[in-house]
């Protein structure tokens, strides 16, 4: 795989990246939505659709360049098209398959099984293609002629979020601006999730203020208000806000009248971690290198976390079982090092986790 050069970027940001095999069929499909997608443009008065076809078979091969696998990732729409051959190439070359997981975002992908059902993926294709079940899957049937304008509707549906969100910031971003106050600090995360507000004006005793939560137009009230003086309130982000990385809205207000809102990060555990391995062309290869392994040697890397974990754990840890313990859901994609070593296929770590106190109760 070719290595980024400097001055080597990604510039624009594909509204369409098709990724299938280089088989007849899929290569046909993917010739025929590009002119619908560009007819239908035509059709609106507006410039073509910015659109790149990239074949699973040169991203296994590794001679995709860094700029194309980072317009994969950004683009857009994801159309995937799913054939037996592309099941195919991915269970032939598994380890190098490993970065469509950094490739593919669940949230902006529409896949198209041709000839293939959900049956056909299996395990070994569920790892390389990890957030296969979230996509949204159409399959190609015989004889149906109503098939292209649903997949081309569902298409479009996708391409009209980035307009909706540009939108929602705007609307967001005014409100801020007639916000009478501000917040520090702007991130806070998990151990640090404290937060100040500092008024424009002064506050009375007699004020009475009231902070809420906006979590994915869910609306969490504050329970807990300090002031620290005239003009600084402290409070504090609840835990649920801190599983997944994702931005909230602070809305205060002042004896029934709105203060305005302003908008922080919540950035979870895992988060910052996940967001070095998905910005890495392949996260295996960035972990060897950051722990001084052979770049890309899985089973060392593998070795090497199971052997720092058998060193740490203590004396007779086997017999800490958990008795009577709660039931707990997390909504992280990685909650436990277990999830994390299953993604990965980090096999012998995940058998010696398999093997830790609790370990049954964390993969229900």
């Amino acid at each position: 795989m070719e290595i980024l050069k400097t001055g080597d970027k990604c510039t624009d940001v594909l509204d369409i990246a098709f990724l299938s095999s280089k088989e007849t069929a899929a290569s046909s499909w993917v010739n025929y939505l590009q002119t619908c997608f560009q007819q239908v443009r035509k059709e609106q008065s507006k410039p073509p659709f910015k659109l790149e076809c990239i074949k699973i078979e040169d991203v296994l091969a590794g001679m995709i360049k860094f700029v194309q696998n980072e317009k994969l990732s950004k683009a857009h729409l994801q159309i995937i098209i799913v054939c037996p051959e592309f099941l195919k190439k991915i269970s032939e070359q598994l380890g190098p398959a490993s970065i469509l997981g950094s490739l593919l975002n669940p949230d902006r992908v529409l896949a198209m099984l041709l000839g293939v059902t959900d049956d056909m993926v299996n395990a070994q294709h569920r790892t390389a293609l990890f957030f296969y079940d979230q996509w949204r899957r159409r399959i190609v049937k015989d004889k149906d002629p109503t098939f292209v304008g649903d997949f081309l509707g569902e298409a479009m549906d996708f391409l009209s979020r980035p307009w909706q969100l540009q939108q929602a910031i705007k609307q967001i971003n005014k409100d801020e601006n007639k916000a009478e106050f501000s917040l520090l600090p702007k991130k806070i995360k998990m151990g640090q999730n404290k937060l100040l507000a500092l008024m424009i004006d002064p506050m009375k005793p007699d004020d009475n203020f009231k902070i809420s939560i906006d979590k994915n137009g869910q609306n969490l009230e504050v329970k807990s208000i300090k002031r620290k003086n005239p003009y600084t309130l402290q409070f504090s982000i609840p835990a649920s806000c801190l599983q997944v990385s994702m931005l909230i809205n602070i809305v205060i207000e002042k004896n029934g009248k709105s203060l305005g809102q302003r908008r922080i990060k919540c950035e979870s555990r895992m988060g910052e971690l996940d967001q070095i391995l998905r910005t890495s062309d392949n996260p295996l290869q960035f972990m060897c290198q950051t722990l001084g392994l052979s770049p890309g040697d899985k089973e060392q890397l593998d070795s090497f976390l199971t052997g720092a974990m058998q060193r740490n754990i203590p004396p007779h840890f086997n017999l800490l079982q958990p008795i009577g313990q709660q039931s707990y859901s997390s909504g992280e994609e990685y909650p436990t090092l277990l999830h994390f070593a299953a993604r990965f296929g980090l096999e012998k770590l995940t058998w010696q986790l398999l093997e830790c106190p609790g370990a049954n109760d964390r993969v229900i």
